[in-house]
């Protein structure tokens, strides 16, 4: 099926309307849950939907929200609905000019191919502030993708926690979408051991890790062990670690994913 863009819509109604059809399972479900989230009767979101109605800018602004729609669909979402309620032909024209340097921004981005992506601070502080941020790129890897709703049930996170945290991956290239699912995207990330979010990004996976162990199973494994050996019997059981986690990202790698996890492992000496 042909990814839906908003860009390709001149009324922000059928792009919504193709958009739900596009979501899986044909989008069964979501329109009632869409007047949920709107505080809408579902009658008066299906009078929208056949272009007899127009949602309020308001409205608008949460449906761009609720799909964790990039900045730049979102803004061009909200600027057809303006369109289509504006009353003056002046208005109209203006808000036209403003619609078509929207969507020869996205043109040229879209052909863009910027493959290596070097984050600011201020976007490693947002995506190592929370574990969630590489587990959604994670789940992202299974064959088909995950959708918007299948990652907010998994993480149980609220909702705009969650979008917030799609959009964020979206925008800088961690993830993509196509017709309503998320795959995992063309950029990577990489810290380096004197990164300053070095030990947050760790800190939150073992934080995590904790607050599981009171629910644990028989595949999780936990192990602490304080230990006295010698210094060399310290280097040569390191390197062996050094083996093992090369043969995990080498097998993690290849491996066909359908489920999430994390490896945490600490071997250090007191000194």
């Amino acid at each position: 099926m042909k990814e839906i863009k908003v860009f390709d819509f001149t009324d922000y109604r059928p792009f919504l309307r193709s958009y739900l059809r596009s979501l899986p399972h044909a989008g069964r479900g979501q329109i009632s849950k869409l007047a949920e989230h709107l505080g809408l009767n579902l009658s008066v979101l299906s009078l929208v939907l056949k272009g007899e109605r127009d949602l309020t800018p308001e409205h608008a602004y949460e449906v761009s929200e609720y799909f964790a729609w990039p900045t730049n669909a979102k803004e061009y979402f909200c600027l057809l609905n303006q369109y289509q309620r504006a009353g003056s032909h002046k208005l109209r024209v203006h808000l036209k000019h403003k619609l078509d340097a929207l969507k020869k921004q996205a043109e040229d981005l879209s052909q863009q191919v910027q493959r290596q992506v070097i984050f600011t601070e201020e976007q490693k502080s947002i995506f190592y502030s929370h574990y969630a941020y590489s587990a959604i790129r994670m789940a992202c890897t299974f064959e088909g993708g995950q959708s918007l709703e299948s990652l907010i049930e998994w993480l149980a996170l609220p909702r705009i926690q969650v979008t917030e945290m799609v959009r964020f991956l979206v925008e800088n290239r961690l993830l993509v979408e196509k017709e309503g699912v998320f795959l995992i995207g063309p950029q990577a990330t990489h810290l380096e051991r004197k990164s300053l979010y070095f030990k947050q990004n760790h800190m939150n996976w073992r934080v995590e890790g904790l607050s599981k162990i009171d629910q644990r199973e028989e595949k999780d494994l936990y192990y602490t062990a304080p230990f006295a050996m010698s210094k060399e019997d310290f280097q040569k059981f390191r390197s062996e670690l050094l083996d093992l986690i090369k043969k995990f990202v080498n097998t993690a790698k290849d491996s066909p994913a359908d489920m999430v996890g994390c490896f945490n492992l600490d071997f250090f000496e007191l000194e």
